[in-house]
């Protein structure tokens, strides 16, 4: 069984990463495909993160999320 993911993002943001995945030959949905299936390929994120970005610190810092143990209970809460 199939279950859908949906996350909120501001328009800016959308039309960046359109435009980067449109550079590499992909659409929105491929991209994040890809980015799902290297993360489980891999069991990590699929690039290092070298220096933390505001925008990064930030979201570290939120207490809006859940918590999980590790990747692969993350993704399975996420795809079912």
């Amino acid at each position: 069984m199939d279950k859908k993911v949906t996350i909120e993002l501001d328009q800016a943001t959308v039309h960046e990463l359109e435009a980067v995945f449109k550079v590499q030959g992909l659409t929105l949905e491929q991209g994040f495909q890809l980015f799902i299936t290297a993360t489980i390929a891999t069991g990590r994120l699929p690039f290092r993160i070298e220096k933390p970005t505001e925008r990064l610190k930030a979201a570290l810092a939120s207490t809006n999320y859940v918590a999980y143990s590790n990747a692969k209970d993350g993704l399975k809460a996420l795809l079912g």
